[in-house]
């Protein structure tokens, strides 16, 4: 199976001064992620020697469309922000803002983690300091849907409406972060986890 491992995060942006920000908000977590990187991709794509590990902020969609990230973000879909190219040459790790919610995709694939606790534990510690970053409340971590998820994001919807939107399409909550090891190789039948955050002040109740 090709899916990878996807997540989902409410934020506290209000305007694009606070999407410029988050690269910098944002750049400590790089060192979390490249252990993660290196453990997947690291015989396939090394990292790059003498490179800036620096986040950056893309359109979401085709260049063509003449719009500006900051013109995605008053529309409320995207804009994107792109891990450090320098950290693997794919750069696989690539985040989606929506007005409420942002998307994230691992860039590893969902099978790998499951195969090994330690590697899930990895993804969910990482994701927990995601989200503390974010100042959100929870996080959902899922395994790819075919872009129902990051649509939704898109949407502009809460992470409940996101919740509940995934119930709806046969998804099954994980009572613990072991269960997902568990889930259906079909994809709208695998369980998702939830995890609140203690002492957020709650980027989701925005």
């Amino acid at each position: 199976m090709s899916t990878q491992i996807e997540g989902v995060f409410p934020h506290d942006l209000l305007s694009y001064d606070d999407v410029e920000l988050l690269p910098k908000r944002l750049q400590p977590a790089i060192e979390g992620l490249i252990p993660i990187w290196h453990s997947y991709w690291g015989r396939l794509h090394p990292p790059k020697s003498g490179a800036e590990l620096a986040w950056h902020i893309r359109i979401w969609g085709p260049v063509l469309s003449g719009l500006t990230p900051r013109q995605q973000w008053e529309s409320g879909k995207g804009p994107m922000l792109f891990a450090p190219e320098a950290t693997v040459e794919t750069s696989p790790f690539h985040l989606i803002l929506g007005r409420r919610c942002l998307f994230a995709n691992m860039g590893v694939k969902w099978w790998w983690a499951m195969d090994c606790p330690a590697r899930l534990y990895e993804v969910r510690d990482y994701f927990r300091w995601l989200a503390s970053a974010l100042d959100s409340s929870a996080f959902i971590l899922y395994r790819e849907d075919g872009g129902l998820t990051s649509d939704w994001v898109c949407q502009g919807m809460t992470l409940e409406e996101i919740e509940r939107e995934k119930v709806k399409h046969g998804a099954k909550k994980a009572h613990d972060i072991d269960a997902l090891r568990y889930s259906s190789k079909k994809i709208l039948k695998t369980r998702y986890y939830r995890e609140s955050l203690v002492g957020s002040s709650g980027a989701e109740t925005r």
